[in-house]
């Protein structure tokens, strides 16, 4: 019933996407030197700019216009406008594939996101493995990295312009929210924002007032007793004995990135992030991107900057120049650094088939367990975040026969076929950069 309504929803959509281009196109842009083709200015762009600096083919205050009806902001407004204007003069057929249900909008303006900087003809030929493959992978995230990928697949000498371009965008943004609470946004580079939220990271998990999302005390490590006590005394008095607040790892990050903003010290981490590159990309011989296992695709000349920075915290890890596979380790009972490092470059992200938690902050799980033989190896590891992690062990520990349950099988190395409680079957593959 759920995907039946999603149908419907998708049909709709599409109509409104045409119904808003059909209007556009009832507003053409100004004549060169009238006053209105100057633009609105200030943040929603110049003459003939869009709000994100893409071109604008329609009147400069039709969406104005627009946002009087749909009762949004005016800015809001103007995005809708471009949005549906764009998709429909160089997406059709992501527009058609909206209305037959093969793609939400979601995905839509994925596509859209991704190639806007692209000219038409490789905007389309993006689109072509999309559509058949059936609208690709199965979560947002998951797909706006395949698409990000095939970009730097079908235009590799476009990479950096199309960089240059995007960093103009860069920004930081303040957004009311519900309770008293804001929410505090930032638009970098990749690189710059993988760093920045890794250190935060590091710096959270020192804490030793850790609980898990789900509330449950966790032992820490190294703590900053001053500035954790002092977050938990201000807090509302629930805590431990000493009248700290036991806080979640997102709470954590949230009170180390304020403290870093307002100068407060708290000390130093040493920082490591893989990336995984192409051999013929670190020799300058490519221009295929590099990957940030769990995040996606950075342009290649960002990789070899890196790669010559000899303060760089980023581990590199080469792939084949053929079939694009990560070389193998050998074999322990608790997972080495290296064979660690492997799984999850192979496994970006968690292997449940809809979690897109990075395979960084995720558990390594044995897929059979040491105590039923399964061996520490590469076809018997794999990234699990903590939520399903312990739904696969519940499932282990269910005596043979209890009834329903879920089953996680690996056949091959990075293979994993899921069977659940309605014996519905859901494959998960590796990664294999194969699109480098």
């Amino acid at each position: 019933m759920d995907r039946e309504i999603a149908g419907v929803i998708a049909r709709w959509e599409a109509v409104r996407l045409l119904v808003r281009a059909q209007f556009a196109r009832g507003r053409p842009v100004e004549a060169a030197g009238s006053s209105a083709s100057r633009g609105r200015g200030g943040p929603v762009g110049g003459a003939g700019e869009g709000a994100d600096g893409s071109p604008r083919m329609f009147a400069a205050f039709a969406g104005d216009e627009l946002s009087l009806v749909a009762n949004v902001a005016a800015t809001q407004g103007c995005r809708e406008l471009a949005f549906a204007e764009r998709c429909v003069r160089r997406l059709p057929e992501a527009v058609v594939a909206l209305a037959q249900g093969v793609l939400d909008v979601g995905r839509v303006a994925a596509l859209d996101r991704f190639t806007v900087n692209l000219a038409d003809g490789h905007a389309r030929e993006v689109l072509g493995p999309v559509l058949g493959n059936g609208g690709g992978r199965r979560t947002h995230r998951a797909f706006g990295a395949a698409v990000s990928r095939r970009v730097a697949k079908v235009d590799p000498d476009g990479a950096d312009r199309r960089r240059r371009k995007a960093e103009k965008k860069r920004g930081v943004a303040l957004h009311p929210e519900a309770d008293g609470m804001g929410r505090l946004s930032a638009l970098l580079p990749a690189e710059q924002a993988l760093a920045a939220f890794t250190r935060i990271d590091e710096l959270a998990k020192q804490a030793d007032d850790q609980v898990d999302d789900q509330g449950n005390a966790q032992t820490g490590g190294q703590g900053n007793g001053q500035a954790d006590g002092r977050r938990g005394d201000q807090r509302d008095g629930r805590g431990d004995a000493e009248g700290r607040e036991k806080r979640s790892l997102a709470q954590r990050r949230a009170d180390v990135l304020f403290d870093l903003l307002m100068g407060r010290d708290r000390g130093r981490v040493n920082v490591e992030m893989q990336v995984i590159v192409p051999f013929e990309t670190l020799m300058g011989l490519a221009q295929h991107p590099g990957e940030v296992p769990g995040y996606g695709p950075i342009p290649a000349e960002i990789v070899r900057e890196m790669a010559a920075d000899v303060g760089c915290t980023w581990r590199r890890v080469l792939t084949a120049p053929k079939r694009g596979q990560v070389l193998d380790v050998g074999d322990r009972r608790f997972p080495s650094a290296p064979l660690a490092r492997y799984v999850r470059a192979r496994n970006t992200t968690c292997v449940f088939p809809t979690c897109d938690l990075p395979a960084t902050s995720c558990d390594l799980d044995h897929t059979r367990g040491s105590a039923r033989g399964g061996r520490t190896e590469p076809g018997n590891l794999g990234p699990q975040c903590r939520a399903h992690h312990r739904l696969k062990h519940q499932a282990d520990r269910m005596p043979a026969g209890a009834g329903k349950r879920w089953d996680l099988r690996q056949p091959e190395p990075g293979h994993f076929v899921w069977t659940t409680p309605e014996e519905q079957v859901y494959h998960v593959y590796p990664e294999t950069y194969a699109d480098f």
